[in-house]
């Protein structure tokens, strides 16, 4: 039996995009891409998960009921409405990093779990969420197809940070060797200013020597004060996303507003504290069949704006089965309904001209004689159909990717180093990863339906003495 997470993306409407003399080249060029493929068919599946799979299945009941999944039983589908959002997220359980009962397919071999093994596959990085929710729908974004399930992920849904830091510290007693944490919000930083404060007082206090860094930060929230305490509790990273410096990409195609005063100053703040942080993440959503080269110019004139030290991530736009903006793409002729298509990544994207420009932002910024090259050079009627020189791609991106990972782990972040390299990276770059101590788990009394289902155990928010020794 096969399972398929079903994670839908949005759309948008395509009345308002005008069509071109270059549709047919568009179409070709966006279906000739020649990476590697995979697979998204979720349908043709056993099994399906549409919602989001929050409390744990009940026992002695008949499994093709449970809430939130789809089957297949035959011919015939079966499909069961989702269970209600949890609107108190600390009725959810910590996550579970308990070793017994838990196994692990260890080159072709199944084999209990322990920490060695845990290091090899999970690497040295923790990620976790402080709140659930978003205020934008954007169309590329999983939450669009959240919010059509339940509206009610529209809302921010928080933990406490009582007990975001007793299942941090939970995590810790069992899983020592944790040098970065990635909270790894949508809108963290759109949280109010005095529980940020809150969060940050608490956190210097208990976790200090465990560097952090916060993912999925909205333009429109950049704010001075939040960054400055955050940083001071910290914090050696942001993640912010642009996406696009055209207007019209991002009211018609996107669906989401254009703060480009607020990503200045945004810059400004990771210049003014460059010798601590790690320099800022900024996403850019490039490769869009939609996109005239003039509206991609204007993401390299705001990209040109911004302060060093930064870092893109250029995100290759694809259209996913199942979602409007694949839909979308089946109107303008763009994409298939039987097609394969490639997930998106931070290193695969189309090596022109103009995305080559932006992926050197990576290395250094670009020269003003080359942008003026370029803003003024005519590049035809779609981003897609631009000429790729993929030799010079490989050598930017590579260069790129090099030197944004060594920069940034002088600052304490090894978020770029994959596992289990990332073990050794913080050894020598981070300092010794923090564990929980005794005198801070009376707190978990007050969570103790949150541990793992087997060890309802006061004892297991300190650490684990074989745990420890074995990391050592």
């Amino acid at each position: 039996m096969q399972i398929a997470l079903h994670s839908s993306l949005g759309g948008s409407d395509r009345n308002s995009i005008a069509p071109s003399s270059g549709e047919e080249s568009t179409r070709r060029a966006f279906r000739s891409n020649r990476w590697k493929w995979w697979k998204a068919s979720v349908w043709v599946k056993d099994i399906s998960v549409f919602g989001i799979w929050q409390k744990p299945c009940e026992t002695a009941r008949d499994y093709q009921a449970t809430p939130g999944f789809w089957f297949r039983n035959g011919a015939r589908i079966i499909k069961n409405p989702g269970q209600p959002l949890v609107q108190n997220p600390d009725e959810l359980p910590f996550m579970d990093f308990e070793f017994e009962d838990h196994f692990v397919n260890d080159g072709g071999a199944l084999k209990p779990m322990n920490l060695r093994l845990m290091k090899k596959y999970y690497g040295a990085k923790l990620d976790m969420m402080f709140s659930q929710g978003c205020p934008y729908k954007c169309t590329f974004c999983s939450n669009d197809q959240l919010i059509e399930l339940d509206k009610g992920n529209r809302k921010f849904r928080r933990h406490s940070v009582d007990f975001f830091l007793a299942e941090l510290r939970y995590i810790l007693s069992r899983y020592p060797p944790v040098y970065n944490l990635i909270i790894d919000d949508d809108a963290f930083m759109s949280l109010p200013l005095r529980l940020i404060q809150e969060f940050a007082a608490r956190y210097k206090k208990e976790f200090s020597s465990l560097p952090f860094f916060v993912g999925g930060v909205i333009p429109a929230s950049i704010d001075q004060q939040k960054c400055q305490v955050l940083m001071d509790a910290g914090m050696i990273k942001m993640r912010i996303g642009i996406q696009s410096g055209n207007r019209r990409i991002m009211r018609e195609v996107f669906v989401r507003p254009l703060h480009e005063e607020k990503l200045v100053e945004g810059s400004e703040i990771a210049y003014k504290n460059r010798k601590k942080l790690a320099p800022f993440q900024y996403d850019l959503i490039v490769d869009n069949p939609w996109e005239h080269p003039n509206e991609l110019k204007d993401t390299g004139r705001l990209v040109h704006r911004l302060k060093r030290p930064y870092t893109f991530a250029l995100n290759s736009l694809r259209l996913l089965p199942g979602t409007t903006i694949f839909r979308m793409g089946e109107q303008a002729g763009f994409t298939k309904a039987d097609q394969d298509i490639m997930p998106a990544s931070y290193e695969q994207f189309m090596p022109n001209v103009l995305n080559l420009t932006l992926a050197f932002y990576n290395i250094t910024r670009a020269p003003d004689f080359w942008v003026k090259y370029v803003l003024n050079r005519d590049f035809g009627d779609r981003t897609v159909t631009m000429k790729r020189y993929p030799r010079i791609g490989f050598l930017v991106g590579f260069v790129g990717l090099l030197k944004k990972s060594f920069h940034n782990l002088f600052r304490g972040d090894i978020s770029l180093w994959p596992r289990p390299i990332d073990q050794w990276c913080g050894r020598l770059f981070v300092r010794r990863p923090t564990r929980a101590s005794s005198t801070a788990s009376s707190s978990v009394f007050a969570y103790e339906h949150a541990l793992p289902c087997c060890n309802h155990d006061v004892a297991h928010v300190v650490p684990s003495p074989d745990r420890a020794q074995e990391h050592d």
